[in-house]
Parts: structure tokens; sequence; C-alpha cells
């Protein structure tokens, strides 16, 4: 993602404790940011995200709105074999959790900065 973020989609997959609290960063960070989940998200976490006026989608991953991103947190829940997956790989769209953690990132350089410029 380049530091322009006026038309960038990041899409959370996962909207646990770590994919609520990318997304609130994300957002924090002027990110447009669309958070899925295909089960229950909790109470909780679905009034942190309205409260921080995130769309997000909850009992399943509606695949023509996961592919609209620019780039994807996805939950190390999610099965690499998946379909879901298989699609975004097919789009090439890159997670940027599975790049920084494998060290692969362009944001691993500038640990500061991380996914986010300032």
């Amino acid at each position: 993602m380049n530091t322009s973020t006026t038309n960038q989609l990041l899409v959370v997959l996962g909207a646990a404790e770590s994919g609520v609290g990318a997304a609130v960063l994300a957002v924090k960070k002027g990110l447009r940011v669309f958070v899925s989940d295909s089960g229950a998200i909790k109470d909780e976490y679905k009034r942190l995200l309205q409260a921080h006026n995130i769309e997000f989608e909850e009992g399943i991953h509606s695949i023509e709105k996961v592919l609209k991103a620019s780039e994807i947190v996805k939950s190390p829940g999610i099965p690499n074999d998946s379909i879901l997956v298989a699609k975004i790989i097919k789009n090439n769209i890159p997670d940027i959790a599975s790049a920084l953690a494998t060290g692969q990132s362009r944001f691993t350089k500038n640990s500061s900065q991380m996914i986010f410029p300032k």
C-alpha cells in the first residue's frame, strides 16, 4: 500500500481482539476499513467498530466485498487452504499480517512505521 490512503481499502478478516484492534488503528491512520468475520462478533467488539464508524459483517465473508481490498489483514484462524484465501491469492491481494510475520513485507524495513505511514 502506498502512502496515499484515499482510495485504499483495508479488509480485516476476523473480528476478535487483534482484528478489531488492527481495524481501529487503521481508521485512526486514515485508511478505509471493512471488517469481515464468518462467525458472530462479540457485542463489545461490535460497539468498538461502530464507535469508529467501521463497516463490518458477521456470519459470512462476502467474497465480492473482500476482493475489493487493496490489502488484507487475515486472522491466523482462517485456513490458508480455504476458498476465500485462494480467491485472495488469485486476485493478488497482499496479506499484510502474513508478510509481516515472515519478514517479507516492505513495511518491516522501518518497524516504527509498520503498516501505516505517519
